[in-house]
Parts: C-alpha cells; sequence; structure tokens
C-alpha cells in the first residue's frame, strides 16, 4: 500500500505546472499560449454531417440491450 501512496505522489508533483528557472534561482512560471481554433490545424470545426438510412434491426437489438 505504501508503493502504491508514494507512486502517486511521484505521479502527482511530477504533472505540476511548467516552470522556468531565472538567473538568480528563482522560478517563474511560463505563460499558456493563446490558440485561435478556427485556424489551428486538426480536425477543425464540423459544418457537415450527412446519416445513411437507419438499420431498423439493430435499432431493435440496441433497444432491447439499453432496457435491460
Amino acid at each position: 500500500m505504501k508503493h502504491i501512496l508514494a507512486v502517486f505522489v511521484l505521479l502527482v508533483f511530477s504533472c505540476g505546472e511548467s516552470k522556468k528557472e531565472s538567473g538568480n534561482g528563482q522560478f517563474t512560471l511560463k505563460k499558456a499560449e493563446k490558440v485561435d481554433l478556427m485556424n489551428d490545424k486538426g480536425v477543425g470545426p464540423i459544418t457537415n454531417v450527412t446519416l445513411g438510412a437507419v438499420n431498423q434491426t439493430m435499432v431493435a437489438e440496441g433497444k432491447a440491450l439499453f432496457m435491460l
């Protein structure tokens, strides 16, 4: 049990904020950059969704599983 607690404490302290040491031995916090989500690379916003026909057999099976 002590080993699990020690690992948890180390994990918590290792996932701290990003700090940068200045020349006088003190640490300062690094500011986060602002990200423009509309122009950033990645998946991007969903602008159009086209759905096909709904399989009623699968709908019935899912409904039966959900109602358990």
